[in-house]
C-alpha cells in the first residue's frame, strides 16, 4: 500500500489489513477499528493512514486526537515525523498549532487532545482519526463526526486504533455483532501484541515477561486485544482467601520494613508489610479509629522497632502527604521523614485509578498464576477491602457508598503501582484521575 509518490511502507500484515480497509481499492467502510494489544504497532499504522488519508483529500484538512497532549506531543507526532523522514515526505511543522503541512497534497493533518472535546468543534475536516480511543469520550467521537462533512472530501472516513477497555462505547459501535449501537458502516480489525513480529524477534521473551507481570484479565486485554470486563462489578477481582491470605507470615530481620499509607482518608489507613522472596507481604494495619500521623508512626515504631541500622523503613503514599497540614506550618512527608527516618516515595501526582487496581491485581495474581501479594490473616481491613470493593456500575470508578471501604487496598496500590507497575495503554502517567 501506499498514498502515491511512490512510497511502499513496509508494515506488518495488520498494519497492512488496517490500510487496505481504510483506502484500498476494495474499502467500503466509513468507520474503520484496529483493536489491539499494547505494542502491536498501532501508532505507526494510525500515522501511516493519516498520510494516506491526505493523499485522498487533497486540499482539505483532517484531524487526530490522543487522550492527552503529552501523548500528541510524545507519540503521535514523534511517530508521522519518523515516517515522513523515513519515506522521504516532505512536511511543514507548526509546533504552536500541533499542525503539519503537507505540500505533496496540499493538506493539513491537525493533532489535537480529546481531554476537552468541545474544543474540537469548528470547521469542516474531510476525515478524522482517534488514538487510543478507548481512553477518549465517546463525545470525542460524535463531535468529530459531526466536522467529517467537508463538501470536497474524497474518501471521508474515520479510523480508530487502541487497546480494547471492557466493553465501553468502542465495544458498542464497533464490536457488538447485531448490537443496536453498531454503526452500520464499520469495520474491526484485531491483532495481539505478538503479531509485531519486529519486537518479539528483538526480544523473544517481551510476551513472557507480559504474561508473569500482568494478572489473567490484563493479560487478555493488554496483550492479546481482547475485550474483557476488567473491574467492571469486582474491584479487585484476583483476590481470594485461599491464595492471598495466610496466618504463617511473619517479619523477616534484615529487610527493609515497607510502610503504605492512604493520607486521603480520615482515619489515615496505614498498612505495614515487607517485600519477601518475592512475595509482598502484609503483617499489621492500624485499627481504623482516629489518629495523627505522629500517632501512626509511633504505632509502626512500637511494632517494629527504632529506625535505624536494624530497622529500615520504606514509605509509599499519595502525593497529598507532601502538601502542608492546614493546623500546622509542616507536612505529613515531613513527619515521616522526621520520625521514621526516610522520605516517603510518591508520584508528583497521585497515578490513575486504573493503573493502580491493575498493578494490585497483578501482584494478586499475574496471568502465570502467581500470587506474589499474601495477607496476614489479622489484616481484616485490607482483606475486607480486597473483597467487598465495587465499582459503579458501567464504570472503573470505585463505589464510595461505603465511606470505610477500599482505603487500605488503596494504601498499598501506592506501593504496588510504583514499585510492580502495571500501566494501562502507554505506560506513562496521564494528569490526575482518582475515580474514588
Amino acid at each position: 500500500m501506499e498514498p502515491d509518490r511512490g512510497i511502499t511502507w513496509n508494515c506488518l500484515p495488520h498494519q497492512y489489513r488496517f490500510l487496505r480497509a481504510i483506502c484500498g481499492p476494495e474499502s467500503e467502510h466509513r468507520n474503520v477499528a484496529l483493536i489491539a494489544g499494547a505494542g502491536a504497532g498501532k501508532t505507526v499504522a494510525f500515522a501511516m493512514a493519516a498520510f494516506h488519508l491526505a493523499a485522498a483529500n487533497p486540499g482539505m484538512p483532517g484531524i487526530l486526537t490522543e487522550p492527552t497532549y503529552p501523548m500528541v506531543t510524545g507519540i503521535l507526532e514523534p511517530a508521522i515525523d519518523e515516517l515522513a523522514e523515513q519515506y522521504g515526505i516532505p512536511i511543514r511543522f507548526s509546533a504552536r498549532k500541533h499542525d503539519y503541512y503537507l505540500p505533496w497534497w496540499d493538506a493539513t493533518i491537525m493533532c489535537r487532545s480529546g481531554e476537552k472535546p468541545r474544543r474540537l468543534r469548528g470547521p469542516s475536516v474531510g476525515w478524522f482519526g482517534m488514538d487510543e480511543v478507548g481512553d477518549q469520550a465517546k463525545e470525542v467521537f460524535t463531535t468529530l463526526q459531526g466536522r467529517m462533512r467537508h463538501k470536497r472530501a474524497g474518501l471521508r472516513r474515520a479510523m480508530m486504533c487502541g487497546t480494547p477497555r471492557g466493553f465501553d462505547w468502542v465495544y458498542s459501535l464497533f464490536g457488538e455483532i447485531g448490537g443496536r449501537d453498531r454503526l452500520p458502516s464499520s469495520i474491526l480489525l484485531r491483532a495481539a501484541a505478538a503479531d509485531n513480529t519486529i519486537v518479539t524477534a528483538a526480544d523473544p521473551d517481551w510476551i513472557q515477561g507480559m504474561r508473569e507481570s500482568y494478572d489473567p484479565e490484563l493479560f487478555k486485554q493488554e496483550v492479546l486485544g481482547e475485550f474483557v470486563a476488567i473491574g467492571q462489578h469486582t474491584t479487585y477481582y484476583a483476590f481470594t482467601r485461599a491464595e492471598n491470605v495466610s496466618k504463617i507470615v511473619e517479619r523477616k530481620k534484615g529487610l527493609p520494613v515497607i510502610v503504605m499509607v492512604d493520607f486521603k482518608h480520615s482515619p489515615m489507613a496505614w498498612v505495614v508489610g515487607q517485600y519477601q522472596d518475592g512475595k509482598l507481604v502484609c503483617l499489621a494495619e492500624t485499627n481504623g479509629e482516629g489518629t495523627t500521623t505522629e500517632g501512626a508512626c509511633d504505632w509502626v515504631i512500637d511494632g517494629f522497632g527504632t529506625p535505624g541500622r536494624e530497622t529500615v523503613y520504606q514509605v509509599f503514599g499519595d502525593a497529598s502527604s507532601a502538601t502542608p497540614v492546614l493546623s500546622q506550618n509542616y507536612s505529613d512527608f515531613e513527619i515521616i521523614r522526621d520520625k521514621l527516618m526516610c522520605s516517603p516515595k510518591v508520584n508528583r501526582r497521585t497515578p490513575r485509578l486504573r493503573d493502580r487496581t491493575n498493578s494490585s491485581n497483578a501482584l494478586l495474581e499475574n496471568a502465570m498464576g502467581d500470587h506474589r501479594l499474601i495477607v496476614h490473616e489479622s489484616c481484616t481491613r485490607l482483606i475486607r477491602d480486597y473483597e467487598q470493593t465495587r465499582n459503579i456500575a458501567g464504570t472503573l470508578d470505585i463505589d464510595g457508598s461505603d465511606t470505610m471501604l477500599s482505603h487500605y487496598a488503596r494504601a498499598v496500590s501506592f506501593y504496588a503501582v510504583m514499585e510492580h507497575p502495571i500501566l494501562a495503554g502507554r505506560g506513562q502517567f496521564p494528569q490526575r484521575d482518582d475515580g474514588e
